[in-house]
């Protein structure tokens, strides 16, 4: 295995870039393709759309001291037979595909890309007038409290089908209802839209008017390049085996991928690195004939920010569930803000051969097959 291709340089993909470059052979070419040239800290994009400031950051400098070719091209199809890609005028020939495409918001509800903005492509939000941001999950609530902290005056209301952070913790819900009620966030819950259209947002409950619309009512996968037909689940994530293989030659990895492992992948950057550092190691066993090992991760929490001063971390039980120990305040944004630092941080480690995954890990081994070879 000589040539190795990967698309998209996210969290996910630069982390395998990065990694191959220490630990493949002098003999392994490894390709980065991506179509910006600078790396987004998605993980901040509520941040972004608040007016705090774009978090970006140029690519070609990370890689700078490796041994990785950055190719700034957006794919157009590749050739599963002849194991090629195609990006503008290159042609690059792989014996690894690695798929990092990423992923984006689930636009395909009625009049939300017409009429609708994302976190992916805000413009200039107004700072007075009305923003109704639809979602109850992390997003949601995060840009919420974010966009109300920056703009006192601007109105902002949530609207969501359910209820609010399903799934956390009665503390972690009961905390967040305090803090967006101090801030003067409004909150709709329980209530179903039905399309959205210029400056108005149809629900079951009656017309909702506005003078943006942020949709965080769900995320997809990012379209697969031309040619690569792959099985795929609900969410557009190609559905891999345990080893985050496709097929023998092809890779997925991070929000592009459903892993069939004991515990669900979740889209995010917390996930994206540990899942590239199994990928690239399995790879690199398929060089040498070694057993694969399964990639097994747990989330041990997730830490909210509700603004720049108060935010929570939510623990998570061995069995996964979010019902641990909740640490909120200031300390809990201050761990949130030390968390979105770590994720820079954590491409310096792998880069330096420091980087440690051990924290993701189940505590129990995985049930999964471990001694399978490529």
């Amino acid at each position: 295995m000589n040539h190795i291709v990967i698309i998209g340089a996210g969290y996910a993909g630069l982390t395998a870039a990065l990694r191959l470059s220490r630990k493949a052979g002098p003999s392994t070419s490894i390709t980065l393709l991506n179509p910006s040239g600078t790396f987004v800290e998605r993980i901040r994009l509520h941040e972004d759309a608040a007016g705090r400031g774009p978090r970006r950051h140029v690519i070609a400098r990370w890689l700078e001291g490796t041994r990785v070719k950055f190719v700034e091209r957006r794919v157009d199809r590749v050739d599963t037979v002849k194991r090629e890609v195609f990006a503008g005028d290159q042609r690059l020939p792989y014996d690894a595909l690695v798929l990092a495409t990423g992923s984006m918001t689930d636009t395909s509800f009625p009049g939300v890309a017409q009429h609708a903005l994302t976190v992916e492509r805000f413009g200039a939000l107004p700072k007075t007038g009305s923003v109704v941001i639809v979602g109850g999950g992390l997003t949601a609530i995060e840009l919420a409290t974010e966009l109300k902290e920056a703009s006192p005056a601007r109105e902002v209301m949530l609207v969501s089908r359910g209820g609010f952070m399903t799934g956390f913790s009665p503390a972690a819900q009961t905390y967040t209802r305090t803090v967006l009620q101090r801030l003067g966030v409004a909150c709709r819950e329980h209530t179903a839209v039905e399309r959205v259209e210029a400056h108005v947002l149809h629900t079951a409950s009656g017309p909702i008017p506005f003078d943006a619309c942020m949709w965080t009512a769900g995320f997809r996968a990012s379209p697969l390049p031309a040619g690569l037909e792959l099985p795929l689940n609900a969410q557009g994530r190609v559905k891999v085996d345990a080893f985050q293989r496709a097929t023998p030659e092809v890779w997925v990895i991070g929000d592009a991928a459903e892993v069939d492992g004991r515990y669900p992948v979740p889209m995010g950057c917390k996930a994206a690195a540990p899942a590239a550092a199994s990928a690239v190691d399995n790879l690199l066993r398929v060089q040498k004939g070694a057993p694969l090992q399964p990639f097994d991760y747990f989330a041990a929490g997730y830490c909210v920010s509700l603004g720049r001063r108060e935010g929570f971390v939510q623990l998570a039980r061995e069995d996964g569930s979010l019902q641990g120990a909740v640490i909120r305040g200031r300390v809990g944004a201050f761990v949130k803000e030390l968390i979105c630092r770590f994720t820079l941080w954590s491409l310096w480690l792998e880069k330096n051969g420091l980087s440690n995954y051990a924290a993701f890990k189940p505590r129990q081994p995985p049930s999964l097959p471990s001694k399978a070879t490529a």
